[in-house]
């Protein structure tokens, strides 16, 4: 049950990692399968038979472990071998110990006559140190050291042309396995093969260089932190494949060892995960949006620092198998936060699910021994890794776009508070001004009603000597009675606009922070204050009104002006979806919580609902169905921010067409509370 090398070294982004990290005793068991009967090869010989020009190696290896590196070609050609993907390289070596070695073997079948080309064994970096063993016509191994040329060709051994079949073997030392870099090939298959790697090289790393400096440029320019940390994570990226690919140890590290070079690939790759993690916290919004995951991301980045930091520490397959480790948590992470992230309205979190998941099925196929359609791993990996790229590029072009458009949202709003702060400050001037004249009539009112009275009992004594007498056409006992009831009317009115002046005031100061005073208050005072601002306005829609206020609510503590304008908000908006329907009608309660811990208000509307794919959007600031209508957007959010500011919170508890409701729990603070 163990994999070999190539696939730790790669981002192992799959859940076959995991078994490089079961339980030796299973590895065993594992490993104790069918094998060979005797000595001899386990994989089937390439036959050079065909016009075939060049033939790649995965699939016709198998593998022999040398934990001591004490076996010669000879012990190793006459034991049994197992495949290649259930070699175990173990846990890799600690100091004192000696190096262990793997041998890969292949069988050639050279056709009658021989072959009319010259074929070739290609073994491409970073294979150093190693020996190559072929065998001769008389059972002799002819030994072949590598010599890998640093200005990047690939080590050439020619093949015997003597027909018949002809083993061979490459002995490298543990975990150093790259598989995918053997060929057999004729010069024109060579040519093939390096057009090929320099065709795809060159696409791959000039569409990731330009969309580096590009998306560089941009960053810069808008000083945006996910922006720059996407370039960390294309360079990275870029470097990284540079490595696994030999483009690095063909133009850079040309003196670097393989196993120093086996030793950056890992770090590299624990590197990689570490900026992309970042970048994901930042483009994601995780912090804001999906505060749990946000801490299990921030965990995750320490592990990935401290594989990285590991990888130059511990033996070559312990660290190897930390970054497999590392590579199987990767996706998981990164999926959970994109669908956490989804779930909380953010609309950029799709291009990122599915260039995480481009990226996860290339590194399946890259780690995996299992080849679809013949694919090349390696590319493919790279393929989905441009691809990934590419996606978040969109991503974050989209998410710039919608940024922008909510700045010059946000702009028109602050324009639009200036001129309401104005319209409060004139309101209030307004309201000012109303009140003088309206004291003059509250005053004299009662002295009017008083001067009337005082004249009745003359008048009524007129009328007891003149029984016609008529005042405006009335009796004398109805003269009185409706001018009593003209002037209480008048009182009535008085009071009315007193009231209504007084609520004014009071909404407008709610809105100014300095004159918030927080108070121990009932809800349904509140609740009904804020009904009488907006009753009218419903009833000119022909919207039927109700208020039902619980009897002896617990006080809340409360700052009542923005409760005011939250519950004309949910009252509004209620409106606005009732205006819709023949009978239109809004209902506002009030009543305890049924844990009796909070007091709860609730704004019902019998109006057409609210559709399912908006329910996790409405209360996102700037976002409107009623854009026609001059709607904002900011209505809910604003109120779902106040009402936490009050430790409370604000929720859709039904969305069904005909009874949509709203409920705001605010808790019941225990006695010793004062303050919010």
């Amino acid at each position: 049950m163990a994999v070999v090398a190539r696939r730790h070294i790669a981002p192992t982004w799959l859940a076959l990692a995991v078994l490089a990290w079961l339980p030796r005793a299973a590895a065993a068991a594992a490993a104790a399968g069918p094998a060979p009967a005797g000595p001899g090869p386990a994989a089937a010989p390439i036959s050079l038979a065909g016009s075939a020009q060049q033939h790649w190696l995965m699939g016709h290896l198998d593998a022999l472990l040398d934990p001591d590196g004490a076996l010669d070609v000879h012990q190793v050609a006459a034991r049994p071998r197992a495949p290649l993907e259930r070699l175990d390289t173990g846990l890799g070596r600690w100091p004192g110990q000696r190096q262990p070695m793997v041998w890969l073997g292949f069988s050639i079948l050279v056709p009658p006559g021989g072959t009319p080309d010259d074929w070739s064994l290609l073994i491409g970096r970073p294979f150093n140190p190693g020996t190559v063993y072929l065998e001769q016509d008389d059972g002799s191994f002819s030994a072949f050291a590598l010599r890998l040329d640093h200005s990047g060709g690939a080590f050439r051994v020619e093949l015997p042309r003597t027909p018949g079949l002809h083993r061979g073997f490459l002995r490298v030392p543990a975990p150093i396995i790259r598989p995918d870099l053997l060929h057999l090939a004729t010069p024109a298959g060579q040519e093939w093969l390096l057009e090929r790697h320099l065709i795809t090289q060159g696409l791959y790393f000039g569409v990731m260089l330009a969309m580096l400096l590009i998306n560089l440029l941009v960053g810069v320019l808008l000083r945006d932190r996910a922006q720059l940390w996407y370039v960390g994570f294309i360079a990275t990226s870029v470097a990284t494949f540079a490595l696994l690919t030999g483009t690095a140890s063909r133009f850079v590290l040309t003196s670097v060892s393989a196993a120093a070079l086996y030793r950056v690939q890992s770090a590299g790759l624990a590197l990689v995960v570490l900026v992309g993690m970042q970048f994901s916290r930042r483009f994601l919004d995780t912090a804001r949006k999906a505060p749990r995951t946000d801490r299990v991301m921030r965990g995750f980045l320490a592990l990935a620092a401290l594989v990285a930091l590991a990888c130059f520490v511990v033996p070559d397959n312990l660290a190897l198998r930390a970054v497999a480790l590392l590579g199987l948590l990767v996706p998981l992470v990164a999926l959970t936060a994109g669908v956490a992230t989804l779930r909380a309205g953010s609309r950029w979190a799709r291009f990122y699910l599915v260039g995480w998941s481009l990226f996860s099925l290339g590194g399946f196929i890259f780690a995996s021994p299992i080849r679809p359609f013949g694919l090349d791993g390696l590319t493919v990996f790279q393929l989905s890794s441009a691809l990934e790229a590419v996606l978040f590029m969109v991503a974050l072009a989209d998410r710039m776009r919608i940024l922008r458009a909510e700045r010059a949202e946000a702009e028109r709003a602050l324009v639009r508070g200036e001129k309401l702060s104005a319209l409060g400050q004139l309101v209030a001037g307004v309201a000012h001004e109303v009140n003088n004249p309206n004291n003059f009539l509250t005053f004299n009112l009662p002295i009017l009603d008083d001067y009337v009275q005082a004249t009745r009992p003359i008048v009524e004594a007129a009328g007891r000597e003149q029984p016609d007498l008529r005042l405006v056409g009335l009796t004398v006992d109805e003269f009185y009675a409706d001018a009593g009831k003209l002037v209480g009317n008048m009182l009535h009115g008085a009071e009315r606009i007193t009231a209504i002046v007084a609520q004014l005031k009071s909404y407008v100061r709610g809105h100014d922070d300095a004159e918030r005073q927080w108070e121990s208050a009932d809800l349904g005072r509140v609740a009904s204050s804020a009904a009488t601002l907006v009753r009218k306005q419903l009833e000119q829609w022909g919207i039927t009104f109700q208020l039902e206020l619980a009897r002896a609510l617990p006080p809340v503590r409360m700052n009542p002006g923005p409760i005011e304008q939250v519950v004309m908000n949910l009252v509004l908006n209620a409106g606005q979806a009732a205006r819709t329907t023949t009978r239109g009608q809004v209902t506002v309660r009030t009543r305890p919580s049924a844990d009796g811990s909070a007091v709860e208000l609730t704004v019902t509307d019998n109006g057409p609902g609210v559709p399912e794919k908006l329910r996790t959007r409405i209360f996102e600031p700037f976002f409107t169905t009623r854009a026609g209508e001059q709607g904002t957007g900011m209505g809910l959010a604003i109120s779902q921010r106040i009402v936490e500011e009050h430790h409370g919170t604000l929720e859709l508890a039904s969305a069904a067409p005909g009874d949509t409701c709203f409920v705001v729990r605010l808790p019941i603070p225990p006695p010793s509370v004062e303050q919010p």
